[in-house]
């Protein structure tokens, strides 16, 4: 379930203390699917209509949370941190706190992370360049399974869940010192889906393991739903041109409505991680020429 209530945030890492002067914000409305990216207001109500052939979202200085439901995007699993969930220096930020309850602020099993989504309802495709940072000193330095990038979620009755997260392989270079900024341990990828329900868990260093599927500690991410199955890629922000995508694994989910956006999770005892997301783009449709034609044919933004 999405959710109305949207902040700011006015602390947080080192790396963007002097961004986050915020005040809480309350939107109040309906959402429903209709033509395109954009608010009207009837009788008091608010409808937004969206229209993804793609839509692309930088994320851009100025833009706030606001804004970004205007543009049909909703926020879940942060009623107990609503200022988890912010805009900050060009970026989306989603991280993860310690949760009171002890449960939820992570991707496993039955618990579910914060999220920024957009609902689709038919065949899509989306992709997203994430950098996945401390939340307190803005270094790679995480613990175990502090990861963000992609989520999809199935809506009810089919409650199935998988996610593409990213972040620093931390024992990949031994006694490697992920506190020197001129040094990024290769990145991480996992694709997991809840319970293990819509395919086994996949864990890629990419094609080439010493560098692993991204370049100074960002990684662009995609994941294509095509006819009940869900295609997960990536690709190396750094690489020279052309970029190429490349499939990691391949999950079978459902046709029904689907939640497709930007997440972070904590894992067990440590809930650290802060993922910085550059942009994102949605497109609805697929064409004959399958999930690898539609992710060619996306013109993704430069990097700032």
């Amino acid at each position: 379930m999405g959710v109305d209530l949207v902040s700011g945030r006015g602390t947080g890492s080192a790396r963007l203390a002097n961004m986050r002067a915020g005040a809480a914000l309350v939107i109040a409305g309906t959402t429903l699917a209709l033509t395109s990216c954009r608010a009207v207001v009837d009788a008091g109500v608010d409808y937004n209509d969206c229209e993804r052939h793609p839509y692309t979202e930088e994320f851009s200085e100025g833009t706030t949370l606001k804004n970004l439901y205007e543009r049909c995007w909703q926020v879940a699993n942060a009623d107990e941190h609503p200022s988890d969930v912010f805009v900050a220096e060009g970026d989306l930020v989603v991280r993860v706190s310690t949760p009171a309850s002890g449960t939820g602020e992570r991707w496993d099993g039955d618990q579910q992370g914060p999220m920024a989504f957009q609902a689709l309802e038919a065949d899509f495709v989306a992709a997203i360049r994430v950098e996945a940072v401390n939340a307190i000193s803005g270094d790679h330095c995480l613990a175990e399974g502090n990861m963000a990038g992609l989520v999809v979620r199935a809506r009810s009755p089919d409650v199935g869940w998988a996610t593409f997260l990213t972040g620093p392989d931390m024992q990949a270079m031994g006694s490697f010192d992920c506190k020197d900024d001129e040094k990024v341990h290769p990145t991480l990828g996992v694709v997991r889906s809840r319970n293990d329900a819509w395919g086994d868990a996949k864990t890629t260093l990419g094609h080439d393991p010493t560098a692993g599927i991204g370049n100074l500690g960002e990684a662009d991410l995609a994941v294509c739903r095509l006819h009940a199955k869900l295609v997960f890629y990536y690709r190396d922000p750094g690489a020279g041109e052309p970029k190429t995508w490349f499939e990691v694994t391949r999950f079978d989910a459902s046709t029904g409505p689907m939640d497709v956006g930007l997440a972070a999770s904590g894992w067990r005892d440590s809930f650290e991680v802060e993922g910085h997301f550059t942009h994102a783009i949605l497109s609805d449709g697929i064409g004959p020429d399958g999930c690898q034609g539609a992710l060619e044919r996306l013109v993704v933004p430069l990097s700032p």
